[in-house]
């Protein structure tokens, strides 16, 4: 995600009319980032982009840790189904 901020806001120094007004920062911004965080932070209507841009960090480690446990629970459910008796 840090990546992603300073290469967009290195490439909207070249780009002024496409995204003169913070709002369309925010709005230009907002096109790129990836579904799973579009869907949570579009929905907000964010026009202060330093504003959006916490948002979709929080955004994005909220998924990372929802992904931690899915794998947690994944590994414990085979865990308790194949924890049963050892080789014979």
């Amino acid at each position: 995600m840090v990546e992603y901020e300073a290469e967009f806001l290195m490439l909207s120094r070249y780009a002024r009319g496409m995204v003169a007004s913070e709002c369309e920062r925010c709005v230009r911004f907002e096109d790129w980032l990836r579904d799973n965080l579009r869907v949570l932070i579009a929905p907000q209507r964010e026009h202060e982009f330093s504003v959006l841009v916490e948002k979709v960090k929080i955004a994005e480690d909220v998924k990372h840790a929802e992904r931690q446990n899915r794998d947690r629970e994944r590994g414990a459910i085979r865990a308790s189904a194949g924890g049963g008796l050892g080789p014979i």
